[in-house]
């Protein structure tokens, strides 16, 4: 997907202090918003428009050693996204969550968004909190 000057730099403030903690490995929970759909909604509506919402520093972060990416839903059934629920779930409220087909559907499209994004690796976990 497309880069952006703003994961550049978050990313290089990263790597710039990855030393302070030798041996130390975090994890990113991420959403798998697709770049040219739900994550500009949720970038323009929430996060003032920074573009944030980028995918475009996953590969280097996995490179490194130092972070892995793993799954945290596809979109959180988020109100500023512009499109329907997945498993017919109206926006704006992540506790309409509240079934297997549901669950299912916001953890299976972004295990497979992201699976394709991170390729060769795929996602282990599900990370919810």
């Amino acid at each position: 997907m497309a880069s952006s000057a703003a994961s550049t730099t978050s990313w290089s403030i990263f790597t710039r202090n990855s030393g302070a903690q030798p041996n130390r490995t975090c994890i990113s929970r991420v959403l798998s918003l697709p770049i040219a759909n739900p994550a500009q909604h949720i970038d323009r509506g929430c996060l003032v428009g920074k573009d944030w919402m980028r995918d475009s520093w996953w590969q280097p972060a996995l490179r490194s050693g130092l972070i892995g990416i793993e799954n945290h839903s596809f979109d959180h059934n988020h109100a500023a996204v512009q499109k329907p629920g997945l498993a017919g779930m109206a926006r704006g409220d992540f506790f309409t969550v509240d079934n297997f087909e549901r669950a299912e559907a916001e953890i299976s499209v972004a295990r497979d968004l992201i699976d394709s994004a991170i390729a060769p690796r795929k996602t282990r976990v599900f990370a919810y909190l």
